[in-house]
């Protein structure tokens, strides 16, 4: 799955160096419920592995919650989970 472009652009398969960041960030869901996305990149290193840095919502359940991300119609696997704890 690509999230969105590159800016730099990045051929695919390409390990990159530095981190080029993603030009339009994917939606991201933690139990349903739609998670601020504060930033997006492509990990230094690796070749198509994206770095996705989310804020929890204040309305998400504590415990095992579903989190997925989506981008151009095409969504992550719907069985990952996230383990939430709250204060």
């Amino acid at each position: 799955m690509r999230f969105s472009s590159l800016n730099p652009p990045v051929a695919a398969g390409t390990a990159v160096s530095g981190a080029p960041l993603v030009v339009t960030a994917p939606t991201v869901t933690i139990g349903g419920v739609q998670a601020p996305v504060i930033g997006t990149l492509l990990t230094a290193g690796s070749a198509g592995l994206y770095q996705v840095t989310i804020q929890v919502p204040a309305g998400v359940p504590a415990g095992a919650v579903a989190v997925q991300a989506s981008a151009g119609g095409v969504a992550t696997q719907a069985s990952a989970l996230l383990l939430v704890s709250k204060p």
